[in-house]
């Protein structure tokens, strides 16, 4: 994968920056395959995962942290509203699912 180097340009991003962007676009990648293989039980600790690349690159990007930017709906078993969500993206009301195996921990232990 390639980032955007128009963009990694207009923000000045160091190589060493650009360097650790693509290992965690890596690092993405294999968590997600890792996830779409793991047990439901272990789903929700991939997705704290995930969480905490994207804002290490949105750190690495200078955005500052911002969850309405990560879409986990995009993630392996997930079944979370996806069109709600899409139409809500970037600035919005995002739903979760009860029934979903990712996320159901967030109505367990109202995180």
């Amino acid at each position: 994968m390639s980032i955007n180097q128009k963009l990694a340009k207009e923000r000045n991003i160091t190589k060493e920056h650009i360097d650790k962007i693509n290992e965690l676009h890596l690092l993405r990648e294999k968590v997600g395959k890792n996830m779409a293989k793991a047990a439901v039980e272990e789903l929700p600790l991939y997705d704290k995962r995930l969480d905490e690349i994207e804002y290490q690159l949105q750190d690495l990007w200078g955005f500052g942290r911002n969850p309405s930017f990560i879409k986990f709906w995009e993630r392996p078993l997930c079944r979370c509203p996806t069109l709600d969500n899409q139409d809500n993206w970037p600035h919005g009301y995002y739903t979760y699912s009860s029934a979903c195996p990712v996320h159901n921990y967030k109505f367990n232990k109202g995180e």
